[in-house]
Order: C-alpha cells, then structure tokens, then sequence
C-alpha cells in the first residue's frame, strides 16, 4: 500500500512541488543574506511574519475588496469596449483592417513606461482602470472578432434553414 503511494504521479508532484518551494526559500534566504537591505530584497522570514500580521488587521480586507471592485470594475469596460469592438470586426472586415493597428499598438504598449504619463492625465484613482482595460480589451476584442471570424459557414447555413427568425 505505502508502495503504491510512494510511486504514484500525484504524490511525485507534490514531493517536487514541496522540494521547489524548499529551495525557492532557501534561494532567495541566502540572497537577502547577501544583500543585507531588507528595502530591495527583505529576507522570507520577514516577509511571512509580515504578511500574516496584515491577515490580523481588519484594513487588510477593506484594501483587497477595494482592489477587487476596481479589478472588477476594469474587467466589465473591457469586456464591454472588447465585445463590442470584437463583434462589429467579426462582422465587418472593412472595420476589422481599421482596428488592427489600434490593437497592435494597444497589445505591444509599455504601459511600465508610460504609467507615470497616466498618473499625471488621469489621476490615481483612474489609472489601474486605463491600466487594466488597455491589458484586457485588446485580449477580448481579438477573441470575440476571431470567434465571429472563424464560425463554420455550414453551421451559418444550417442555422439560416431551420431558423424561423428573418434576418432580412
């Protein structure tokens, strides 16, 4: 029986999982020891009594559901500029080729290097939403666009005959 479990994937994975954590911990130990500034590199130790004292405090939890209503926030205006965007390229090539160096830009933007210059524009309460929503909605527009693009015209034609809905 304890054979058994001893070979088994899973308990492998879990035994390398474990022994990946061991040495991330002991890797990054000896290098906050070589460092000696707890600013730039604090040592684990600290860092785990650290975050476990935040877990004791009640503004922990009123910090991480603000981060959440913000994340959430961000996600509905991609989702909904992403769809709609994604929905009318998927329909219209014509507005698809327009997009597409938007988009380009958009996905390749460094907003690392310009996040100072959309502090300064929008303010620090707007600028994880701009942040967020230029990360996302690229994201969901070409999956919406793709998905309408790459639907199987056998199925467009099968859905138009036995539909009793008049598209024209």
């Amino acid at each position: 029986m304890i054979l058994s479990i001893i070979k088994s994937k899973t308990f492998k994975k879990v035994v390398l999982y474990t022994l990946s954590l061991i040495v991330l911990y002991l890797v990054s130990l000896v290098f906050s020891l070589v460092v000696k500034e707890s600013i730039i590199l604090p040592n684990p130790n600290e860092t785990i009594s650290t975050f476990f004292g935040l877990l004791t405090k009640g503004t922990t939890y009123i910090y991480l559901l603000n981060t959440l209503k913000s994340l959430l926030i961000s996600l509905v205006i991609s989702f909904i500029i992403g769809l709609v965007l994604g929905v009318l390229a998927g329909i219209n090539e014509n507005i698809r080729v327009f997009l597409k160096p938007w988009i380009t830009i958009m996905r390749s933007f460094p907003l690392a290097a310009i996040i100072i210059l959309i502090l300064i524009i929008a303010g620090f309460k707007n600028t994880p939403y701009i942040v967020t929503t230029f990360v996302l909605a690229p994201i969901i527009y070409e999956a919406v666009s793709n998905g309408i693009t790459n639907i199987d015209q056998t199925l467009i034609d099968t859905y138009k005959l036995e539909s009793k809905i008049n598209f024209n």
